[in-house]
């Protein structure tokens, strides 16, 4: 791994660890954060009425959904905490829709 890269890892306290290639179960974390995303893109392609098989065109909308999501733990979304600036989605909107609706949102 490039000093550059390893530094600034360090840097933002990401742990960097090595598994074994072509190996799902030896990186089981990000294995199953990958599902997450198929997951969404899936969803997001039947809630739009759209194929899977444009899922490049559906994953940026996943992903703002996904890093939308507000963690009770940190009282933060994921954007938040990784990154210094507000989030926009593709429609220049900076909050997700289900907390700009003016009726009661139920979190779980």
């Amino acid at each position: 791994m490039p000093e550059q890269l390893q530094q600034f890892l360090q840097e933002r306290r990401v742990a960097i660890s090595r598994t074994t290639p072509h190996n799902p179960k030896g990186n089981d974390q990000c294995e199953r954060y990958n599902g997450i995303i198929w997951k969404t893109v899936h969803f997001t392609a039947l809630n739009n009425g759209c194929s899977i098989n444009s899922w490049e065109n559906l994953l940026p909308v996943a992903l703002y959904a996904i890093r939308s999501l507000l963690c009770t733990d940190a009282n933060a979304t994921p954007h938040e905490r990784v990154l210094p600036f507000q989030r926009q989605s593709s429609m220049g909107a900076s909050l997700p829709s289900w907390l700009s609706r003016s009726d009661t949102v139920f979190l779980r």
